[in-house]
């Protein structure tokens, strides 16, 4: 069984994921809705917008090897909702799909859940999702007595049972040995074949269930495929499979489930690659028939130059290492085969096999240390590069000025000035007012309803009450529906109660959580009473004909809620401290050294040259009070000048002054 999913963001909207599950009806062959609806879907995506969360609803997808059944389908739903904490209420859409492309009867399921769960108001806990949702794939194969599947995160799986289930654990137990089994068709590649037209599925099943059949026979299963209208073609780095227009489907690797070195090992006793491909991870030679047959093979010593029954010496005297070729595509040709033993017709099967061996082994060791070469070189010359780009970058990079310093902290002053609220948007009314109506209409629409009715009884009471006299009973019929009057009062009181607290709970108003409407005891009724006598939005829903006041007082009150919040986020006290910094900033700009003392001059100087923003402050702050004590000292009254009636008074030379704003 596979389990997958994807979060769908806020911000893509309902549309799209909507569409996928109920719309394309041309992709499937059939859309079956277990439950669920747009409208609901909806309803996520506003919530998540409302609280300011990322994502709107996370999508699951359910598909088996196997058939499974309606029942097993909601079983693994459930399942699933079990490990993450969520219920069917919270599953907002599900449906299955049939596509005949997909494994077992070609059904798999969908399903949306909200992110927000309406309890708490909380995210559901979707960490480690992966492993967990492949823990419960394995246990719906044990439950349903499926085939167990290998995936990526069984050692977590097992760790899991050991606790849980140990039973399950043994049985799955072996899925921990091992390494993965390749991926034939990667996801990415599948998106592509589809886009052409091809049947990526059917590709997959072809290509693995002739390997299958072939078991192990690398001739017969290329003739296979080849019949098939598939070719195999060196790539880049490995041989590779092409459909019959030539387009690329997969590695080869993939559909062999095998590693460079056990792919070699095969590629080596196939007759079809020494005659038809390259050989693995090379190019052949030029003149070459085939790559394999024209590696350079080294002739050992003959036996007539050693007396009998004495083995060959090997040679003692320094061989040249055979230089790389370079084919006319530019590729390096590699010599996979020098210092290689050669068989002779004399020799036994056993000797030939060892020396096959042998070779082989000489082969791979070659070609592994060749990679890794490469690889050091790459680095090598990765490091050169970025070296080079530094050592540009230094070189361009113009020396740091005194204004490119103010500049700085000024632009870091800005930042935190204007840091947006981490969780909140600013709102308007507006907004909760349609949020209001989309999640509560068909409530309010019963309240209105339910008001009509009470408006039409309290106008028959008064008729009758009009028209009571002492021969008919028209008194006592006022007085049975004035029962019936104030019974309905008392109800629609109790609903509006619950439905405006149900809605200041999903705005984060209140904190306390309604409880369902159908379950409240006498005891919690009497309390809504009591709290209604004293809730204004309540009242106003109650009295006024229309819900409109009552809705906007309450989108009012989350709109100025809201933006308080906001408000006093970009009043704390860091802000505060910034703009502070910032104005000081501003002044230090404007300051005219030579208004400062000789002292003041010089520390400011080297205050600039050091880059130090709170030593130029500090110059100029000594300066001034320097300044300010040598005028004290040096004060003397000043004498009017006397030019007939009129008092002139000496002008003082004024000083201008930094300090009150650093």
């Amino acid at each position: 069984m596979i389990i997958k999913s994807t979060n769908i963001t806020t911000s893509s909207g309902s549309s799209k994921i909507s569409h996928h599950l109920t719309g394309k009806v041309d992709e499937n062959d059939f859309v079956n809705v277990l439950w669920g609806s747009r409208a609901d879907v909806d309803d996520s995506f506003t919530n998540a917008e409302l609280s300011n969360r990322k994502y709107g609803v996370k999508n699951f997808m359910v598909s088996n090897l196997e058939e499974m059944s309606d029942e097993q389908f909601l079983q693994t739903i459930d399942s699933i909702g079990q490990e993450f904490g969520f219920t069917r209420d919270n599953i907002k859409l599900a449906v299955i799909h049939g596509k005949d492309h997909h494994h077992g009867d070609g059904r798999h399921a969908h399903f949306l859940v909200e992110t927000i769960n309406p309890e708490n108001g909380r995210n559901f806990d979707f960490k480690n999702y992966q492993q967990r949702q492949e823990l419960v794939s394995r246990k719906m194969e044990l439950d349903n007595g499926f085939q167990l599947n290998k995936g990526r995160h069984n050692r977590y799986v097992f760790s899991r049972l050991e606790q849980e289930n140990p039973e399950y654990a043994e049985r799955m137990k072996h899925l921990t040995e091992g390494r993965l089994e390749r991926k034939t068709i990667s996801e990415k590649r599948i998106e592509n074949l589809r886009r052409r037209g091809s049947n990526p599925f059917q590709m997959k099943k072809e290509l693995k269930e002739v390997w299958t059949n072939v078991e192990g026979n690398f001739d017969e299963f290329a003739e296979k495929i080849k019949d098939s209208g598939y070719s195999i073609e060196q790539g880049r780095k490995t041989l590779i499979i092409n459909d019959k227009d030539g387009k690329f489907v997969t590695g080869i690797k993939n559909v062999l489930n095998v590693n460079d070195k056990e792919l070699t090992t095969i590629l080596q006793t196939s007759k079809y690659a020494q005659n038809n491909v390259a050989s693995h991870g090379f190019e052949g030679p030029q003149d070459a028939s085939s790559p394999l047959a024209g590696i350079a093979t080294a002739t050992p010593g003959t036996p007539s130059d050693k007396p009998e029954n004495q083995p060959a010496e090997p040679s003692r005297q320094p061989t040249q290492k055979a230089q790389p070729e370079t084919s006319a595509s530019g590729h390096i040709v590699a010599d996979l085969a020098v210092d290689s033993s050669q068989s002779t017709g004399a020799m036994s099967q056993d000797e030939k096999a060892s020396i096959q061996s042998q070779n082989s082994d000489k082969m791979q060791a070659r070609q592994t240390m060749k990679e890794n070469l490469a690889g050091q070189e790459r680095m090598a010359k990765a490091l050169e590069e970025l070296l080079k780009q530094q050592e540009q970058q230094n070189q361009k990079k113009p020396a740091k000025t005194w204004n490119n310093v103010l500049d700085d902290e000024e632009r870091k002053l800005i930042d935190i000035i204007n840091q947006p609220h981490p969780k909140l948007k600013i709102i308007t009314d507006k907004q909760v007012k349609n949020w209001i109506y989309k999640n509560y209409s068909d409530d309010l629409k019963t309240i209105k309803n339910r008001k009509e009715k009470i408006w039409k009884l309290r106008y028959e009471i008064k008729e009758l009450r009009q028209g009571d006299r002492w021969w008919n009973n028209k008194g006592k019929k006022a007085d049975h529906k004035k029962t019936e009057e104030q019974e309905k009062e008392e109800k629609l009181q109790l609903m509006i109660i619950h439905i405006v607290h149900a809605i200041m709970y999903k705005l984060g108003l209140t904190n306390v959580q309604p409880n369902p409407w159908n379950s409240l005891t006498k005891k919690e009724k009497k309390d809504y009473l009591i709290i209604y006598k004293t809730n204004e939005y309540a009242q106003l829903l109650c009295e006024q004909k229309t819900d409109t006041n009552a809705i906007n007082r309450i989108s009012l009150l989350k709109m100025t809620e809201n933006n308080e919040k906001i408000r006093e986020f970009q009043e704390r006290p860091e802000v505060q401290d910034s703009r502070k910094l910032l104005m000081k900033l501003n002044n230090l700009r404007q300051v005219d050294i030579n208004d400062l003392d000789e002292i003041g001059q010089n520390e400011f100087k080297d205050a600039m040259k050091n880059m130090n923003i709170d030593g130029a402050m500090q110059a100029v702050r000594q300066s001034e009070k320097r300044q300010e004590l040598a005028e004290i000292g040096q004060f003397q009254p000043v004498q009017p000048e006397y030019s007939g009636n009129v008092i002139k008074f000496k002008q003082k030379k004024k000083v201008k002054n930094y300090s009150r704003s650093l």
